[in-house]
């Protein structure tokens, strides 16, 4: 029987499960995936290592709660961060860019998703990857409807096409994307898609400079740059937004 360093046995088996998870992810940060083994675990938790599996299953449970750790505050900073930024859909698809790139350069981005390829999750964690993806997909999709139906100019460097640039009016009210089911609610749904992928890339890519050292001062403001040059609105609209984010 270990040595119970706590006033009860639940809060002894907690504080060592929360040092093997400050353990784990240390290592993560600082040698990846690769050197997160039960013995270097162990060893930085300063417990015995056959000792490790009184309070999880496995490493990959150790991975997952890192990831549990980490996953819903990110989610929550960055739906915080687009409530905050009101109605105006272009502002809350910048938002929603800046809010990501804060994150990433907070938590770090290239471990945390390191810690999520090639292990099989627990029904809690993989829940909050899956909702952290959907909310992703959803949000972004759901704001550049609502931007086309407002502002249904060409995006830049688009061909002109009259069935595409009057698509706004067949999307519903709701954002749901379910319109007339005619020419112009398909090609404005197309424009939608295409403009949410184009911003999820920039972001990601943004992630991928920040995973190689490049500081977010420097990253933010080029990445925000291109998805704004990308929103299909007029002059006073980006004036109004660089107002309010200087």
């Amino acid at each position: 029987m270990p040595r119970i360093a706590a006033a009860t046995v639940r809060e002894h088996r907690e504080n060592v499960r929360t040092a093997l998870v400050d353990a784990a992810e240390s290592i993560a940060r600082s040698e990846g995936v690769e050197g997160l083994t039960a013995g270097a675990v162990t060893k930085a938790a300063g417990i015995a290592r056959n000792s490790i599996y009184r309070y999880v299953d496995s490493v990959d449970d150790l991975r997952g709660l890192v990831l549990e750790r980490h996953l819903p505050g990110w989610t929550s900073a960055v739906t915080e961060a687009v409530e905050d930024a009101g109605d105006d859909p272009a502002a809350r698809i910048l938002a929603w860019a800046d809010a990501n790139l804060v994150q990433a350069a907070d938590t770090g981005h290239g471990w945390l998703m390191d810690l999520a390829r090639g292990i099989t999750l627990g029904t809690g964690t993989r829940d909050a990857v899956d909702h952290a993806h959907r909310d992703a997909e959803d949000v972004i999709l759901v704001e550049w409807r609502r931007l086309l139906r407002r502002a249904p100019a060409p995006m830049a460097g688009a061909p002109t096409n009259t069935a595409t640039d009057t698509a706004s009016q067949a999307l519903p009210d709701d954002d749901t994307g379910a319109g007339t089911g005619g020419e112009e609610d398909v090609a404005l749904e197309r424009r939608a898609r295409i403009g949410a992928e184009l911003t999820r890339s920039l972001v990601n890519g943004g992630f991928r400079l920040l995973d190689h050292g490049d500081r977010l001062a420097a990253v933010a403001p080029a990445v925000l740059g291109a998805v704004e040059a990308m929103l299909p609105t007029t002059s006073s609209d980006r004036a109004r937004r660089n107002t309010s984010r200087g």
